[in-house]
């Protein structure tokens, strides 16, 4: 597995320096210009609006933007001052780092630092369920989980260009698995010592510190763990209540100061601060009227995360997302009452993108055919696991599949879930198979091709990426790759 890991992450500096590998090109630095208006005892950042900002009518709206947009663009400004709705806790990390350095920490090392987090814990959470559960599993599943999980769309994407945006939600989802991964054996109802739930409590508050939008999947995962402690201590009440609090508490906390945060800033505990950002879309309109989140958008937005097309070119890397509805969409697309304010940015639909996922319908499958009396304690055991994912990554990816935006990076927050659950239903696949030589050797073949296919699509759709940065920091990589394709 450290191998594995070591490839992956290596495969990450390659992308995250556009192949220079030392030198990492600058993206943002919003969350440590948040750090340092922490360590002044601040909320808001130290930057003041430009000479006249303040009289600006107003200064949501995309065409008063063009006096400051090239400077504080997806700032949010209230009552004069500039703030970060991104969720604080990255910040708050990496504070004392910059107190003791001095030095700044670009987004782009965070993002990094978020991204390996998420591959190592679902590394994690494999082999402890490999070990659990698949005992007898073949080497070559396992590792084929392991490289799936580290390199399936959008994971590559967002090293590809290491800003704000992918921060966020790489550390939010970083800290989610790393909770799961500690939660696992009181899932399963197998053990609730102390310990193991104050760091999941801890790392799920992170989670939500880091990323509002996991709510759901973390209430799932704390109902789930809550539940597998009760199971686990049948004989004492007391001693479940008890357990069961010390996973809540960090949980409590975090909800309580993440409120309290939002209040001394916005005066409201459930402002973030994202109605007043300063976009290229009026998002406080959008706010007001209904239209940031809306059920119109549940059907669209499904359609899109699942099953966009890649754009074909004819030359490397061949593939590119899509920007805008693609024309086989628009016959079914046209028939929806889907609002304007509607966007697609950069899409590529995750059966396309990472057909690995396809082995989640095994998973499925099973779930529903082979019921809980015929399964014994192991079985039993994976199964709520196995649920408790799902439902998960369903909870946790809801807000998206009713925002108006569309967008790649968006999908990291519900499909390293997907794919944990999709790397068990492949070996569900290949345990059966196991007495049968021939399906077996066919099972192999279909696990090892689909893994391929998935790093092979991750990393073509990654070398473009949001902001095509090989071009522009190494052009002459770029050129050797783009030669490499016209062979």
């Amino acid at each position: 597995m450290t191998i594995l890991l070591v490839a992956v992450w290596s495969l990450y500096v390659w992308f995250v320096s556009v192949g220079q590998i030392t030198s990492w090109p600058r993206t943002t630095k919003y969350y440590s210009q948040l750090a340092e208006a922490f360590l002044h005892g601040r909320t808001d950042l130290l930057v003041e609006p430009p000479a006249g900002f303040a009289e600006v009518e107003d200064p949501y709206r995309h065409p008063n933007l063009g006096l400051m947009l090239a400077n504080v663009i997806d700032y949010s400004y209230f009552k004069e001052h500039f703030y970060i709705y991104y969720g604080p806790v990255p910040a708050v990390l990496i504070a004392p780092v910059q107190f003791v350095t001095r030095q700044t920490i670009g987004d782009q090392y965070i993002t990094f630092a978020g991204v390996a987090g998420v591959s190592l814990f679902a590394a994690l959470i494999l082999l402890r369920l490999q070990r659990s559960y698949f005992p007898s599993l073949p080497a070559w599943a396992l590792g084929a989980g392991i490289v799936v999980a580290g390199t399936s769309h959008p994971m590559l994407w967002a090293l590809s260009w290491a800003a704000i945006y992918s921060a966020a939600i790489a550390c939010g989802q970083a800290f989610l698995l790393g909770g799961l991964f500690f939660a696992l054996p009181s899932i399963a109802g197998s053990e609730t010592r102390k310990w193991r739930l104050a760091v999941t409590g801890l790392l799920w508050a992170l989670a939500l510190g880091s990323r509002i939008n996991l709510a759901g999947g973390v209430a799932v995962l704390s109902l789930a763990a809550i539940v597998g402690v009760a199971r686990g201590s049948r004989t004492s009440v007391r001693k479940a209540f008890g357990r069961a609090a010390v996973l809540l508490l960090p949980l409590g906390v975090a909800g309580a100061l993440l409120g309290y945060y939002n209040h001394i800033r916005f005066g409201s505990v459930f402002e973030t601060g994202i109605r007043y950002s300063l976009n290229l879309r009026d998002q406080y309109y959008l706010i007001q009227t209904g239209q940031f989140f809306n059920l119109s958008y549940l059907a669209p937005n499904m359609i899109y995360y699942l099953a966009t097309p890649a754009r074909k070119t004819p030359v490397f890397p061949f593939i590119r997302p899509v920007r805008e509805s693609p024309a086989s969409f628009s016959l079914f697309l046209n028939r929806l009452d889907i609002p304007d304010s509607h966007a697609v940015e950069g899409i590529t639909g995750l059966m396309v993108a990472a057909p690995f996922i396809l082995f989640s319908g095994i998973l499925m499958a099973h779930l529903v055919c082979y019921p809980e009396s015929r399964q014994d304690g192991n079985d039993k055991a994976l199964r709520r696991i196995s649920v408790t994912i799902l439902l998960a990554g369903l909870l946790a990816g809801m807000p998206l599949l009713l925002y108006f935006l569309v967008n790649s990076r968006y999908l990291m927050d519900f499909s390293p879930l997907w794919i944990i659950f999709s790397v068990v239903g492949s070996w569900v696949l290949s345990r059966e198979s196991m007495p049968y030589s021939i399906q077996r050797s066919l099972v192999k073949i279909l696990v090892i091709s689909a893994a391929a296919m998935t790093l092979m699509m991750g990393f073509l759709l990654a070398v473009t990426g949001p902001a095509a940065l090989f071009d522009d920091y190494n052009p002459g990589l770029w050129q050797w790759l783009r030669s490499l394709g016209s062979w």
